[in-house]
């Protein structure tokens, strides 16, 4: 289920049943700290979001047209920011139209058709994104990339947009590149954090080859903190019964905002000296 502050209409992430994409109530904890949980009358602001985003995933399915102007305009009247559009409504939908393909409910037209408008409500999205002008030009400290076969990028850009909301510099790789490719870029560019998607469980690996590959390439004097996500990383996650994993200095994640939130705390709380190794 899709967890949304009933306050402030802001996206909190996934809930047990995941595989249901029904809106849920929820407060965030900036919400829960002014006390707005004492009134209820905020918790109407949720239906018509709710309604949106089942229209908009009623279409998908239904392989009907999609105005993408008629949807930007009518996310921002319902106070919908650029990021809980991306990673709240349009990434849920996606991950629905690949499921529903996967099982035969719809065909390989209708979410291809999907994938293609949500490619274009990215571009909107992120030219609208003020950030996105404050972290260009700079030394970008997270990179992403899918690995060698996995093809569905769309999530990462989605992260990406993420990321430059929070003011962190990052960029997208996409749709994959090469194993080697992935070791030199993260050799040349130095960041602090390897963001890499993965499609299977069997693509996990991956992760763990890169990042041994870096550490070679470069006899040690760089590696850097590298994180799994994308949909291998929750079936990996769901064979172990967790939703997120930090192990042998890899992390793996179900949510993008999970992702999001370890970075925040890993970015505040590095070691300076990390900066000046990755430089």
């Amino acid at each position: 289920m899709l967890k949304w502050c009933t306050y402030c209409q802001h996206y909190m992430g996934e809930k047990q049943p995941y595989e249901s994409l029904e809106l849920t109530h929820g407060i965030c904890d900036a919400c829960c700290s002014e006390g707005r949980h004492k009134d209820i009358s905020h918790i109407r602001a949720l239906q018509p979001i709710a309604a949106f985003h089942q229209d908009l995933r009623d279409k998908a399915v239904d392989g009907a047209d999609i105005s993408i102007p008629d949807v930007i305009t009518a996310s921002k009247s319902l106070g919908i920011s650029s990021v809980d559009m991306a990673i709240g409504i349009l990434q849920p939908i996606l991950n629905e139209m690949g499921r529903l393909f996967l099982a035969g409910k719809v065909t390989v037209a209708k979410e291809h058709a999907f994938t293609q408008k949500v490619e274009s409500m990215i571009s909107d999205l992120f030219a609208m994104t003020p950030a996105m002008k404050n972290c260009q030009g700079q030394k970008p400290l997270v990179i992403l990339s899918c690995v060698d076969g996995n093809y569905h990028w769309l999530g990462l850009r989605l992260l990406e947009l993420s990321l430059l909301e929070e003011g962190i510099p990052v960029r997208a790789f996409v749709p994959s590149l090469p194993r080697d490719e992935i070791i030199q870029l993260a050799v040349d560019m130095r960041p602090l954090v390897l963001g890499l998607s993965v499609y299977d469980r069997q693509q996990c690996h991956e992760a763990w080859l890169i990042r041994e590959g870096i550490q070679r390439r470069t006899e040690g004097a760089y590696v850097p903190h590298v994180a799994v996500g994308g949909h291998g990383a929750k079936e990996f996650l769901e064979a172990k019964g967790v939703d997120q994993l930090i192990e042998r200095d890899i992390g793996y994640f179900r949510q993008s905002l999970d992702f999001v939130a370890y970075l925040k705390n890993f970015l505040t709380e590095r070691d300076p000296c990390e900066d000046e190794a990755s430089a």
